[in-house]
């Protein structure tokens, strides 16, 4: 399979190229002068290392928010919280997160859009269903888009030749979900079904006793490269469902076969004087019909197969280490942004905003060749933070590099003092 970049009207905010690449190709730029060059290297390297000082008790306070919520714990030390405590740690938790993968250049996807992508059917073949009525918060956020080149056998020219199929992809997603306590499945089940207690808590444990998710746990997923169709297949409470024509297929071959069966052995049983012969008839019906039923767990079996398989390959990190893997995303896109914005500033001088902006997507272009839509306030507002931002009317410039240095150093100190 042949990955391929998304179409040039795809505009994202995140700039696909590594923090590091993007470093050596403004360090080496030629727009720098020999001095400047020097400058830019330790500013790069100093800005990283304060960015990442100065947002490590913002991450401290992530993780103190998730302690509670988090399945993979491994503290004796038991939480004990009010309901108001916890739902109000639960709120904060959210939003943290959610800014947190705003700042890493994440969209979220709605539970409309959510549910609209569901819909589709899968190139896997693999048709899975899932109940969001399980879930009291669900979280969807992606980043990056991209296209696969997939080449399947063409069943209109009885499989003896190929065609290409495009499939779209998630280049990364990430996933949020806290189980919607049992006692309220219960009473939701009774409204809906009109059932009572007993029934609704025996359907419910037949249902969840297949998953091992805690409802007072906060689930955290981290995956890559998802196919648009195949969200289904992400979701702990999952139903696998047949494609019609599978079951087509089996009908046709399994039922097929069963009623050839049935008609060969009633006559052998008309022919039969003896019981033995009676009873070698029926074991064979029998040995024949759980034949062509097996064919169903056999055909399910596989598409299980096939979801181990895609999500032992897609799953990037899980719970804590998900909230550390898109922490460290956040750092890299907030940095490249702010050394792109102080690279144009630097060698061009004072300029306007929407200069600045045309500047840093046309240099992404020429150097990478890819089409982004760069974040300019984003980068002037951290700029602006440091103390290293002069505005002028709606013109912006930079320090000199002497007021750079020393500013630096300030914030540093101001670190170590906190």
């Amino acid at each position: 399979m042949k990955t391929i970049a998304p179409p040039p009207h795809a505009l994202e905010r995140f700039i696909p190229i590594t923090i590091d690449q993007l470093i050596q190709t403004l360090c080496q730029s030629e727009a720098l002068s020999a001095d400047q060059k020097q400058h830019m290297q330790a500013f790069c390297q100093q800005y990283r290392a304060l960015y990442s000082a100065q947002t490590l008790p913002s991450f401290q306070k992530l993780t103190h928010h998730y302690s509670p919520f988090n399945p993979d714990i491994e503290s004796a030390y038991n939480f004990h919280y009010s309901d108001n405590k916890k739902q109000q740690l639960e709120d904060q938790l959210l939003q943290k997160v959610t800014q947190l993968l705003n700042n890493a250049n994440y969209e979220q996807l709605s539970l409309a859009e959510l549910k609209s992508v569901l819909e589709k059917t899968s190139p896997y073949g693999v048709k899975v269903s899932v109940d969001f009525n399980d879930f009291s918060e669900i979280l969807v956020f992606y980043r990056g888009r991209k296209s696969r080149h997939k080449e399947q056998r063409d069943w209109k020219h009885l499989y003896l030749t190929t065609n290409t199929q495009e499939v779209k992809l998630y280049s990364r997603l990430f996933i949020l979900l806290k189980q919607k306590p049992f006692d309220q499945q219960v009473k939701e089940l009774v409204a809906a079904k009109k059932i009572s207690a007993e029934k609704a808590t025996r359907k419910l444990n037949a249902k969840l006793s297949k998953n091992t998710i805690d409802d007072d746990k906060i689930y955290i997923k981290l995956f890559k490269d998802i196919p648009c169709s195949d969200l289904e297949m992400l979701f702990p409470n999952t139903k696998i469902q047949m494609r019609l024509f599978d079951k087509l297929k089996l009908g046709v071959t399994g039922g097929g076969g069963t009623v050839g069966g049935i008609v060969t052995i009633m006559g052998k049983l008309a022919m039969a004087l003896d019981p033995v012969s009676i009873i070698t008839a029926v074991v064979g019906f029998l040995g024949l019909l759980w034949r062509q039923i097996s064919k169903v767990f056999t055909q399910r079996t596989k598409y299980m197969a096939e979801l181990a398989k895609n999500l032992y390959f897609y799953n990037l990190d899980n719970n804590l280490g998900a909230l550390a893997h898109i922490n460290n995303m956040a750092a890299d896109s907030e940095a490249k942004e702010t050394l792109l914005s102080y690279f144009f500033l630097l060698t061009q001088g004072e300029m306007t905003i929407t200069a600045l902006d045309q500047k840093v997507e046309q240099l992404i272009k020429d150097e990478y060749g890819v089409v982004v839509d760069f974040e300019v306030h984003d980068g002037l507002a951290k700029l602006k933070k440091l103390g290293l931002l002069i505005e002028k009317e709606d013109r912006v410039s930079v320090c000199s590099q002497n007021e750079t240095e020393i500013l630096l150093k300030r914030h540093w100190q101001s670190c170590y003092k906190g």
